[in-house]
């Protein structure tokens, strides 16, 4: 079908000045003075990629590993240092939605103001002055100004007016990281519905979840460089990874145990372990796949009959499964000496993303944090790499088995 873009050997330096001066007056000033001294950071380097038309591209990556400067390339914000882009056919980036939208402003004058300025004609703004309105949801605050509106209401305006401008190829960064879940689907099918009809899409987003159900390939960047590349599957799987091996990292610098002391005390754990069926230490997970929590603990004193839970929050930070030894009819009797017990969950029915852990140990019958004997927040996290797209707390109940060593 042809490429509509073509990158190659594309780099990017930025100057970083040492001194900041923020005014002219700071400037003048500087004239009189010493010269100002830069370093130089490269954010992008020997970036060569096509894009064919009516095909789909996700951009996954850390933030600062060169994503939205690639994109601003391609839009022709920035220009390369090195290196050539060549595009074919309009270009509308959504980059920094909400640039150019004035406040003062209400939100029916800003259909045709911030339209003009994505190059809409206003003829076509009239005509579909509706459809823009009803997209966004947004027609009893038409009148409104939009210093009244809150960020998910501006967003969902800027994008309503975007999807008017028919381009050929769109250029989207992080744009449905606001508004509500029900809108951002809303956007995922009207975007799947520009691609499906020929229009060619490049993607930036932290949800890998969204690219695997847009894309069909992706670029995944790593400190400005091409770190995978090809089937979305597989370079969502290497980025899923990548990042679990730096958790591995950060875990065994910073330990989650050696903080302050949430709870009272008589009983304290002390370490977690995330391991496979065949006991084997990993964060990375596939959905579906055995998670077996090691759970370190150790008495101040003895203590009857504690209670032990484990929370797994979402890469949102919403608590999506949870279970603890006295809804399993588990007891623990007196515990007096230090030991571990093992939570063997049996599957993982998550969609992609990474998960955060928590930890609880408590009184029989009052599973609140403020009553813990300890409570540890974020004491680990796991990677789920490949799987379901969406998550339905049915599937959450899943077999487990709780152990004591």
């Amino acid at each position: 079908m042809g490429n509509v873009i073509k990158v190659r050997e594309v780099s990017k330096k930025f100057r970083i000045p040492h001194e900041k001066r923020a005014t002219l007056f700071d400037h003048i000033l500087g004239l009189t003075g010493k010269r100002v001294t830069y370093d130089e950071f490269w954010a992008l380097k020997n970036i060569s990629f096509n894009v064919e038309k009516g095909s789909s591209m996700g951009l996954i990556g850390k933030n600062g590993s060169g994503k939205s400067t690639l994109l601003r390339l391609i839009g022709n914000i920035y220009s390369p240092t090195t290196g050539s882009i060549e595009t074919v056919g309009r270009i509308m980036p959504l980059i920094g939605l909400t640039t150019g939208m004035q406040l003062s402003l209400t939100g029916k004058d800003n259909i045709f103001l911030y339209g003009s300025i994505m190059g809409i004609p206003r003829k076509r703004l009239m005509d579909e002055y509706d459809e823009i309105v009803e997209f966004a949801e947004l027609g009893e605050f038409m009148d409104l100004k939009l210093r009244d509106y809150s960020s998910g209401m501006l967003a969902r305006l800027a994008f309503s007016i975007a999807l008017a401008t028919d381009p050929d190829i769109m250029l989207i960064d992080e744009v449905l990281a606001v508004g509500d879940l029900n809108f951002r689907k809303k956007c995922m099918k009207k975007i799947d519905e520009i691609n499906s009809s020929g229009k060619s899409i490049l993607f930036v987003s932290h949800q890998t979840s969204q690219v695997k159900s847009l894309c069909d390939t992706a670029i995944f960047l790593d400190s400005g460089k091409i770190k995978s590349m090809g089937d979305t599957d597989k370079v969502v799987d290497d980025y899923l990874h990548f990042m679990a091996l730096q958790e591995e990292k950060a875990e065994k610098r910073i330990s989650p145990f050696d903080g302050p002391i949430a709870g009272t005390g008589e009983i304290m754990i002390t370490s977690l372990r995330t391991t496979d069926s065949n006991n084997k230490e990993k964060t990375a997970f596939s959905s579906d796949e055995p998670l077996i929590l090691e759970i370190g603990f150790k008495p101040l004193k003895p203590v009857e009959r504690p209670v032990f839970m484990v929370q797994v929050l979402s890469p949102e930070g919403k608590l999506v499964y949870g279970t603890n030894t006295q809804k399993e009819k588990l007891d623990l009797g007196t515990v007096s000496k230090e030991g571990r017990i093992t939570l063997n969950i049996a599957r993982l029915p998550f969609p992609h993303g990474r998960y955060t852990i928590n930890l609880g140990v408590f009184r029989e019958g009052k599973l609140k944090a403020k009553l813990a004997y300890h409570f540890v927040k974020n004491a680990g996290a796991v990677f789920v790499t490949s799987g379901k797209q969406e998550f339905s707390r049915n599937q959450a109940k899943v077999a487990v088995k709780w152990n004591v060593t």
